[in-house]
């Protein structure tokens, strides 16, 4: 099953899937790219869900690149978020597996792209952390061709 095909099954996301990469904000777009033919559409998971769990930490975005789920989180990168990233990351996992059947069996990945200068050294304990959970970041870009 595809990202895609599990928003569209889900009644809190189905309305929020977009073409493309069309459900990014603007001022994302330039930090995350991909050509057209990669992506099969997207979702701002955080916007979507804002209204039903404001006070969650919600995840950013879901892209359908090549039937893989690719979770986008755009966020500062210093080392006094990386909890928030993981707590962020714990939701998101959480919230999927509860409501979207088929995420277990889902290909996917997580990135980290910082919406401002990366903070975090290579190789310091908390990338180490980051990199156990499956966190592939802080990057300043993220290219998915």
């Amino acid at each position: 099953m595809s990202l895609k095909s599990m928003a569209s099954h889900n009644e809190e996301l189905k309305d929020c899937w977009k073409s493309g990469m069309q459900a990014l904000q603007k001022k994302d777009k330039k930090l995350i790219r991909s050509p057209k033919s990669v992506c099969n559409g997207s979702i701002n998971i955080d916007a979507c869900l804002e209204n039903s769990r404001p006070n969650d930490n919600r995840w950013d975005y879901g892209l359908d690149i090549k039937d893989k789920g690719v979770f986008v989180e755009v966020h500062p990168a210093h080392t006094s978020e990386v909890n928030t990233i993981l707590a962020k990351l714990t939701w998101l996992k959480s919230w999927f597996q509860r409501n979207c059947s088929g995420f277990n069996s889902l290909n996917k990945s997580y990135y980290w792209v910082a919406s401002g200068a990366v903070a975090i050294r290579q190789g310091s304990p908390q990338a180490r952390r980051l990199a156990r959970e499956g966190i592939t970041g802080q990057l300043k870009y993220l290219n998915l061709e």
